[in-house]
């Protein structure tokens, strides 16, 4: 065990150009999320083989999981503006946007795609950004352009021969991009722990979720972990993954505004050990990407995740 982390500066995205307070009300995102939490975390202080620094994925990556006529619809704004919920971006000019949301996207699906090519040598690879959810084959939506969790797994088993891959959905939001991506795959899994509660209500993505766990608004952290820890290992062992894809999060802790639930930030840190030490007990790699999270725990959070991860197991 030799853990390595997924970093570099352009996961970081702003909108600049367009109104700050629109943008807030809308996500609330910390788009310096990533460089927040590496600075947290002292990420700089690695030994130089524990830091993956990844390259952007590329248009040819990108078509083994999205349809041409979609990529060639992504160089409009309107599109993209749908896609991010935000129809003042329709009016900026396409090279603002792929600059400043497309660019940092395509470096997060190149890091979860270096973090799998890592973790077979590694056993957990953490990456501070990735976990777009909610993008389907021939659709984006809810902030996600690319499925860069669904790319991860096609480069498992393509490049690396993992006969089963296991995408353990713990954001609050159902994974229904991952859903709809793997409805009828019998190698790939996904285990969802979501709020049923909340957007999208996707009832047709629900048949590609082979484990799922609908949660209501506002459950308690000490539910939501008895849940887990009766749930998680069962799916684990009925389904005898190669690899772990574990999709972290942090909008459910308690007082996200997206998420609603009411996990205690504890309690969050608590589920990411869980989650990752089931995995290493079985000697299964695992790969973490950091997904929704729209409350400044997010980052420190993420960080969390992180220390717990170096100190358990990081030779000095």
């Amino acid at each position: 065990m030799d853990p390595a982390f997924v970093y570099r500066p352009e996961f970081d995205f702003t909108l600049p150009a367009l109104d700050a307070e629109a943008l807030a009300s809308l996500h609330r995102f910390d788009g310096r999320r990533a460089s927040r939490a590496w600075a947290l975390f002292e990420g700089d202080s690695l030994p130089e083989r524990a830091r993956i620094v990844p390259e952007r994925v590329s248009f040819d990556e990108l078509r083994e999981v999205h349809g041409h006529d979609y990529l060639t619809s992504l160089r409009s704004s309107a599109v993209l503006a749908e896609i991010i919920e935000l129809p003042e971006a329709a009016a900026a000019p396409f090279e603002l946007l792929e600059g400043v949301l497309l660019e940092p996207m395509r470096y997060a699906c190149g890091g979860t795609l270096a973090a799998v090519d890592a973790c077979f040598e590694r056993g957990v690879v953490v990456h501070l950004s990735g976990g777009y959810h909610h993008a389907k084959r021939d659709r984006g939506e809810g902030f996600c352009v690319w499925s860069d969790l669904a790319l991860g797994a096609e480069r498992a088993r393509t490049r690396h021969g993992v006969e089963r891959v296991l995408i353990v959905d713990l954001d609050a939001h159902q994974g229904n991009g991952l859903g709809s991506i793997f409805t009828g795959e019998d190698d790939v899994a996904v285990f969802d722990l979501y709020n049923a509660d909340i957007w999208p209500h996707d009832e047709e993505a629900r048949a590609g979720i082979r484990f799922e766990n609908r949660l209501a608004s506002r459950t308690a952290g000490h539910d939501y972990l008895r849940l887990l820890a009766r749930e998680l290992p069962a799916a684990l062992d009925e389904f005898q993954p190669g690899l772990v894809l574990y999709n972290a999060g942090t909008d459910i802790v308690d007082g996200d505004p997206l998420g609603d639930l009411g996990v205690a930030f504890e309690d969050v840190e608590a589920r990411d050990r869980f989650v990752v030490d089931e995995c290493v007990r079985r000697s299964l790699p695992v790969v973490t990407t950091a997904s929704g999270g729209y409350t400044d725990h997010s980052h420190r959070l993420l960080a969390s995740l992180c220390t717990y991860v170096r100190e358990r197991w990081l030779a000095a």
